[in-house]
């Protein structure tokens, strides 16, 4: 009896923390402390070698912000999961506590966001099928309050120019639900090398004067406050990804 209460004990942690099909996402956003880039690195290698000891069933993907406002910042997050496998992570008390030995005292927590992939006016899904690109383009729209079905008309008239071109880019696009100025979305390009960097030379707006969407080229410009873009390299020292 004894033996058998100890097996059903040690699988029932992986059971709790199994992750779901879905398009859910957690991003959280990371600022190195200054002067503790390295003590940062290695901390935050020894939490993911927590979640790998606790058999953390979630994927969690590093990226360094090598480019734009947010210079320097180091975001992780996972991908591909339901709404409901937020409230199962794995050991989270156990999680906390390490990463107060490991992480906080080396790097300040900005944000935590929770946002969707937008199937109908996305062509990639890498990170829900757990393939990172070498470097992600991402730009993060801010949209006027009230405007969020015509900047959506917008998205779905940009994936169908996209999807026109000879090699129709990779792109996908995720709607922040909680965590950050609302209305926003970020739109992901995954890159392999820096100079791809070059396709967005002519973006949105040149896309719609290209296909002659008059329509959707006049609300660009009326239902943006904002876009902020980075690039984003992986780094696969600093993730996590169970077998």
């Amino acid at each position: 009896m004894k033996k058998i209460i100890l097996i059903i004990l040690a699988a029932f942690p992986c059971w709790i923390n199994a992750q779901s099909a879905g398009n859910a996402a957690r991003i959280v956003t990371i600022q190195p402390k200054e002067n503790a880039r390295r003590d940062f690195e290695l901390g935050y290698k020894r939490h993911l070698a927590w979640h790998a000891d606790n058999k953390d069933s979630w994927a969690w993907f590093g990226w360094q912000v090598i480019g734009g406002d947010d210079f320097g910042m180091f975001i992780d997050g996972t991908f591909g999961h339901a709404w409901e496998d937020f409230d199962r992570p794995v050991a989270p008390a156990a999680d906390a506590a390490d990463n107060a030995v490991n992480v906080t005292p080396y790097a300040t927590f900005l944000n935590i966001s929770h946002c969707i992939r937008m199937e109908s006016v996305s062509n990639d899904a890498s990170l829900e099928s757990r393939k990172p690109s070498a470097l992600i383009e991402w730009h993060r729209y801010e949209i006027k309050p009230g405007n969020e079905i015509d900047f959506e008309n917008i998205l779905a008239a940009y994936h169908a120019a996209l999807l026109k071109e000879k090699t129709p880019r990779r792109h996908a696009v995720y709607k922040l639900v909680n965590g950050g100025s609302q209305p926003s979305y970020i739109v992901m390009f995954p890159l392999e090398k820096i100079s791809e960097i070059g396709l967005s030379e002519n973006g949105m707006a040149e896309k719609f004067s290209k296909y002659k969407d008059e329509k959707s080229l006049q609300k660009v410009s009326s239902v943006i406050l904002r876009n902020v873009s980075s690039i984003l390299r992986y780094r696969a020292d600093m993730s996590y990804i169970p077998e």
